[in-house]
């Protein structure tokens, strides 16, 4: 069976569970009014169940590219616990998506405020973006014969993520941004219920992961070498859809989950999505985890709010706040660590071993980065 064929046949199976429950969820009287317009004023404050959520999806990314590192750059390694750790941790980009789509806000859709909209994703994202980027293109691309040769392959590369692996997630989250306002305005105004978009931007993400998949038997979701929004659409749906479940009082969140009993559904969508693939002993390096991730998502929001607040806690909503430097400086810092790790010998030891020296040293070694970086802009701001 290919992977195609037992992630077609799970996702098929478990869609129909997901889509029942979605469409009878008026049936729990106490759950939040899922209507769109009901959440268009920016929090005035952090939430920090989202630094939380996106601390845990960092460190995820993290440990997966550890493991692309350690199959790519020391073939010898066996890969069998590095395969189960993949599979397993791949909730991290669906929950990036969800979050993205949580945290947006509109008031309305005149001129001025799109403006202020955009130009803020602008500020915060993709000018740092931009930055790593056309450097990277500078650092990793052979000799350019012209200025012009390097504007035209550092523009390609900005717009297809090309200039490094973890950056095709940056334009696929731009197409979201841009397409937010008219999803806005196509729902806020009208009575029409929201839920059965969700279910068919589920449906319109499910077939567009497999026309481009087998298009293309890359499974990265590229038309043209472009990545596309199409494949992540229902993340970024679903986050608009339950933002206010999100932001509810802990005490109500934590009364809904377990009058669904949504342990039990999160132990059964572990089973489908990880355990099936594992028996098979198949790959799964792809991203569209169109129900593991999600209920990932709310999983997260359950440990968030059934446990107090601890170290870990703390620590895990600090890393959240880094989460998208952490994303965009991480895997440069892999290479240095090659080096050193083929310098010392390393490369031999067991699979364990080497996996928490490479992911350990690549978190320790991007927060610090970020951490000094920001206490230097903080020390001349203050000249």
């Amino acid at each position: 069976m290919t992977i195609e064929g037992i992630s077609l046949l799970s996702l098929s199976v478990f869609s129909v569970i997901f889509i029942s429950i979605l469409s009878f969820h008026r049936r729990f009287r106490d759950f939040p009014c899922l209507k769109f317009h009901h959440l268009t004023e920016k929090p005035k404050k952090r939430i920090g169940f989202f630094d939380f959520a996106k601390g845990l999806a960092i460190m995820a990314v993290i440990l997966i590219h550890a493991i692309l590192i350690i199959e790519n750059f020391f073939p010898h390694q066996s890969m069998r616990y590095g395969k189960i750790i993949n599979n397993a941790l791949r909730f991290a980009i669906p929950v990036f998506f969800i979050s993205s789509g949580a945290l947006l806000f509109l008031k309305n859709i005149e001129k001025q405020t799109l403006k202020n909209f955009y130009f803020s994703k602008i500020k915060r994202v993709f000018i740092p973006y931009a930055l790593f980027s056309f450097c990277l293109t500078y650092i990793f691309s052979e000799g350019f014969e012209s200025k012009l040769q390097y504007f035209s392959v550092a523009v390609k590369d900005l717009l297809t993520g090309g200039s490094l692996i973890p950056y095709w997630f940056i334009p696929v989250l731009f197409q979201l941004y841009i397409i937010y306002p008219f999803i806005w305005h196509l729902f806020s105004h009208k009575k029409k219920n929201f839920s059965f978009f969700v279910i068919f931007s589920f449906f319109f993400s499910l077939t567009s992961y497999y026309i481009l998949s087998f298009n293309y038997l890359n499974l990265n979701q590229y038309l043209g070498g472009f990545p596309l929004f199409a494949p992540y659409l229902f993340f970024f749906v679903l986050g608009i859809f339950l933002k206010p479940f999100f932001f509810e009082k802990k005490e109500k969140i934590k009364y809904f989950l377990k009058k669904i009993n949504f342990f039990t559904f999160f132990s059964l969508t572990f089973l489908i999505y990880f355990g099936l693939p594992f028996f098979f002993s198949l790959d799964n390096y792809y991203n569209v985890r169109l129900i593991y991730g999600p209920t990932a998502m709310i999983f997260i929001l359950f440990i968030y709010s059934f446990t107090k607040t601890n170290k870990a806690k703390i620590f895990l909503e600090k890393i959240g706040k880094e989460s998208l430097y952490l994303y965009l400086l991480h895997f440069i810092i892999f290479y240095p660590i090659i080096h050193f790790i083929s310098l010392m010998g390393l490369g031999s030891i067991n699979f364990s071993l080497l996996f928490f020296i490479i992911a350990f040293l690549c978190f320790f070694l991007s927060y610090f980065i970020i951490i000094m970086f920001r206490k230097l802009i903080s020390l001349f701001s203050s000249f």
